[in-house]
């Protein structure tokens, strides 16, 4: 059985919807937390090159599910 990462998930998503397009996703946790909480850790989907929409929250989880909420819920291109 093969797992996919959120991140591939994010990326198929975003192929389906714009064919014909370089679509990357990447992420990076920054390198500080404030007030002893872990750091963000941000989501970015590139197309073409140049960021489109990024995300960012504690849970690398829960920044590419907040990355494709944003995609799904708004024109990306």
């Amino acid at each position: 059985m093969k797992t996919e990462s959120p991140q591939m998930k994010v990326r198929e998503f975003v192929e389906s919807m714009y064919p014909g397009h370089d679509v990357e996703v990447k992420g990076y946790r920054s390198t500080r937390g404030t007030g002893g909480k872990r750091a963000q850790y941000t989501a970015q989907l590139f197309m073409n090159g140049k960021v489109v929409i990024s995300a960012q929250e504690r849970d690398w989880r829960k920044a590419y599910k907040t990355l494709q909420i944003q995609i799904s819920k708004g024109s990306v291109v």
